[in-house]
């Protein structure tokens, strides 16, 4: 009942090949990598050219800078290509091309309360978008069949690395072309009582399909990141890890679409960790997620920010070539969402003996 595999498996190949140069230039200082790589799947029209190139600059023998600029991509998955998912409301439909032709909603209850059913050429060719232009008539949806999202990516990044302390931070910026992403629209049934677009959608003789598709907003994301590891006595480390991302993007006024960025925009992590003659180890991280706003193809939800902190002591027993551990998550917290529709996450106290035999 998901895909649309009514009468036979969906098969399909992939294949693809990667290389890759590497040059060390003036005196070791400068490390210059190139690659490549070609990916291609037999269900999809064009397959994918990705080069690379990076230049790695050695400062001094602990300090670094390097700078990327790379290409990549994101095949359609499986359900984006092959599902046909009834959500009794609306279908969720992919979008590729053989699955379309595949496709059959069966007899669906339109808006009006009459009977319809719908082939996928039919959502390819005839529906309109969700919201209306200013003027109030309905604009054709633009869908295409599956094709990869790709994307173009600058990195500037610096590191320090010394025995008793490391430093890294990176900065990024992502360009997107053909965005995979969930676009909703309404399919009027056209039959011998209403033979036009227009005429359907006034009568409400339609029914709602979320169909993945590539759409042609820019969309962008950029961010920073920095990781400190900080040795405080020889027994003692901290370390800390910040990380920041936003996208840029508009959307049509008239497209509703469902873009499933759902990342924070701060994300923190924190902790420490003791280490007592090898024998006896206490560690205690914590970690933040900032709000954000979740989109996928059941539905959408905000996610609250949260705190979590987790700890263990760990104790090696060698004389019964066992390590004892006691330990907890969420230690203290309050419940929280890790993955919408999933259930809330408590806090758990553990405690285990593992035996070496």
């Amino acid at each position: 009942t998901l895909y649309t595999d009514y009468d036979a498996p969906i098969e399909y190949s992939e294949y693809g090949a990667y290389a890759q140069l590497k040059k060390s230039m003036m005196d070791d200082k400068l490390t210059v990598t190139a690659s490549a790589r070609y990916d291609k799947q037999s269900v999809l029209e064009s397959g994918n050219f990705t080069p690379r190139l990076g230049f790695l600059f050695n400062l001094s023998e602990n300090q670094n800078i390097r700078l990327t600029a790379q290409t990549g991509f994101r095949n359609p998955t499986n359900q984006d290509k092959f599902i046909g998912l009834n959500q009794r409301s609306f279908f969720i439909v992919g979008n590729e091309k053989s699955s379309i032709g595949r496709f059959n909603t069966g007899g669906v209850d339109l808006v009006n309360g009459e009977k319809g059913s719908f082939e996928g050429n039919d959502i390819m060719n005839n529906s309109v978008n969700k919201v209306k232009n200013a003027d109030g008539s309905w604009s054709s949806a633009d869908l295409n069949f599956a094709k990869p999202e790709t994307v173009s990516t600058v990195e500037l990044g610096y590191r320090f690395n010394s025995p008793g302390f490391t430093f890294d931070i990176s900065g990024y910026y992502n360009a997107y072309k053909d965005k995979i992403a969930g676009v909703y629209v309404y399919t009027p049934y056209l039959d011998g009582d209403f033979s036009t677009v227009d005429t359907a959608m006034d009568k409400k003789e339609y029914f709602e399909f979320q169909i993945d598709s590539n759409i042609d907003n820019d969309f962008s994301a950029y961010g920073l990141s920095f990781e400190a590891i900080k040795t405080l006595s020889p027994s003692l480390t901290a370390n800390l890890v910040y990380e920041y991302n936003d996208l840029d993007y508009t959307p049509d006024p008239i497209v509703e679409v469902n873009m499933s960025w759902n990342t924070p925009e701060h994300r923190v992590k924190a902790g420490l960790n003791y280490e007592l003659d090898k024998a006896v180890n206490i560690s205690a991280n914590g970690r933040y997620n900032s709000e954000y706003y979740y989109e996928s193809s059941f539905f959408n939800t905000d996610v609250p920010e949260n705190v979590v902190f987790d700890a263990k002591l760990s104790v090696d027993l060698k004389e019964f070539n066992s390590i004892l551990e006691i330990g907890g998550n969420n230690i203290g917290g309050e419940n929280y969402i890790a993955i919408p529709g999933s259930g809330l996450v408590g806090t758990t106290y553990y405690a285990a003996l593992k035996m070496s035999l």
